[in-house]
């Protein structure tokens, strides 16, 4: 009896040091996936700042190419309206115009982070699905624009900037040694009469140019088409901040 009452003693003694040791462990590895879990957080919060960040600016951006497509709209709408000049002043205003609308200027998104992200696996870090979900289709959404605007940007150059060159002299009013001095507008003193109404009869053939006519007409619709692209990703990109403004605010809480 005093020996089997000893192994009960020992057995039991045995049986609490393996749960002590089992406990333990579990405590461990409770700590250490805590620490994990903590260690990823911060990663993603750190992510998740540099995201907003690159979303901001491209706020910015497409706010301001959208006035600058708007404005491209407008100047191409008035070109195809306009009478011929016949004085130096309609000539430079021509030409103004002419600038507005030939002038070409790209939106890129900021995509440094999310390219950082997907290169290195760790999409997956950002937990938040709303995110994920709305980052992904904010970048189908940008990739869209690229390639309509890459398509304009061909029209450009067959309907616009090829035409117009073989048919008038581009700023034939501006005195272009004196002008890139300063990089200010000065106009050639040495322009005559003749020169001026030779001027005027290449504005002409440009105002009624049927190639060039139907590349402002594009101009002016595509521009419009591209605004309002911007507009959508505009709304896209400020949806996409308030998530991870709301995942950011839960960190605080």
């Amino acid at each position: 009896m005093i020996s089997e009452n000893k192994f009960s003693k020992y057995l039991l003694y045995a049986v609490g040091e393996i749960v002590l040791v089992v406990i333990g462990i579990l405590i461990a590895l409770s700590i250490n996936n805590w620490n994990n879990r903590r260690q990823e957080r911060q990663e993603e919060i750190k992510y998740l700042n540099k995201l907003k960040v690159d979303l901001e600016v491209d706020v910015v951006n497409l706010e301001a190419i959208k006035e600058h497509r708007l404005t491209k709209s407008e100047a191409a709408l008035t070109l195809l309206e306009m009478e011929t000049p016949n004085d130096g002043m309609g000539i430079r205003r021509l030409d103004s115009l002419i600038t507005l609308v030939f002038g070409w200027r790209e939106y890129i998104a900021r995509t440094n982070t999310l390219e950082e992200l997907t290169s290195s696996g760790k999409l997956s870090i950002l937990r938040n699905d709303s995110i994920k979900t709305n980052l992904l289709r904010l970048e189908d959404m940008n990739r869209f624009e690229s390639t309509m605007s890459e398509h304009m940007k061909r029209e450009y150059h067959e309907y616009l900037y090829d035409r117009a060159a073989m048919i008038r002299e581009r700023d034939p009013m501006q005195d272009y040694r004196e002008s890139f001095k300063d990089w200010k507008y000065v106009s050639d003193t040495s322009i005559t009469e003749a020169d001026v109404a030779f001027y005027c009869n290449q504005a002409d053939v440009f105002l009624h140019d049927l190639i060039l006519i139907n590349g402002l007409k594009l101009a002016a619709g595509n521009n419009l088409y591209l605004s309002k692209q911007y507009d959508a990703l505009i709304v896209a990109t400020k949806h996409l901040i308030g998530f991870i403004d709301q995942d950011l605010d839960e960190e605080i809480e």
